[in-house]
């Protein structure tokens, strides 16, 4: 499952790009499974990866996070990371 955040270029929003072309930023989504020297381990259901955790304050072991590009882009609410985990596993069956 892949969770993206979307920004949108067009003359609307008096952005430079006027060709109306939607740039898109993804943000892969993981439990952060244990912290050291300003990395988190992150468990994406079973496989675990390093990500910096230098965009983010405050993260801790079992927050859920967006990682993009080795970095950890967003904690995200219990709530919200629950149900996107809820989500993830319907996809798999």
């Amino acid at each position: 499952m892949i969770a993206s955040l979307k920004y949108e270029f067009n003359r609307a929003n008096g952005a430079s790009d006027k060709t109306g072309v939607t740039e898109m930023c993804l943000a892969i989504p993981g439990r952060i499974a244990g912290i050291r020297d300003g990395y988190a381990e992150i468990d994406y259901g079973g496989v675990f990866k390093q990500a910096s955790l230098r965009l983010v304050k405050n993260a801790r072991v079992g927050d859920y996070a967006l990682v993009h590009a080795g970095f950890v882009i967003q904690l995200l609410d219990q709530e919200a990371g629950a149900e996107l985990e809820k989500l993830i596993a319907e996809t798999r069956g």
